[in-house]
């Protein structure tokens, strides 16, 4: 099979799996988001350097994740987010150049990306009453946005953040 072909195939079940999400079909929306995970995984099976699709992997675990919350299955999410974040931090620890080049990726993007993580791993806990851990990834989405704010205080969009982490 080739890879440009099984990209652009992974890509369309995305793309599907968020148009049946939009449109409240959430059996159908989980179907292609899984299809999309599992070209994914074989795309960076073939090719562990290639940060494209390293990237797509953690990207479709994402969107599993969100479906898990959406149907009310944190449980389900909480795993997925793990895998997420190790996925985060390889490349910001090791292939951060890579992925910058590949997925045309900056190393500000995959902080920023790590900080999305911990909210959406806040929001899991939150629904599975966990409330202490809730409040510590919350604190630690917030700490990678002051972070980031550090080195660009002007930056609008991610003092933004920063206040709406706050609240």
């Amino acid at each position: 099979e080739n890879e440009h072909v099984l990209s652009a195939l992974g890509l369309a079940e995305y793309y599907l799996g968020n148009t049946f999400r939009d449109q409240g079909d959430r059996a159908l929306a989980r179907t292609h988001m899984e299809r999309y995970s599992e070209i994914s995984e074989n795309l960076a099976q073939r090719d562990p350097t290639n940060a494209t699709y390293g990237v797509e992997v953690t990207y479709s675990f994402y969107n599993l994740a969100t479906l898990h919350l959406d149907e009310g299955e944190p449980g389900l999410a909480l795993p997925l987010l793990d895998e997420v974040m190790r996925h985060w931090q390889t490349f910001h620890g090791r292939y951060t150049e890579a992925a910058r080049i590949a997925a045309d990726f900056h190393p500000v993007d995959v902080q920023l990306e790590i900080a999305d993580v911990h909210s959406l791993r806040g929001d899991a806990e939150m629904a599975g009453l966990e409330w202490n851990a809730a409040r510590r990834s919350y604190e630690l989405e917030l700490e990678a946005y002051r972070s980031l704010l550090e080195s660009d205080p002007r930056n609008a969009p991610l003092q933004l953040r920063v206040i709406q982490a706050e609240n």
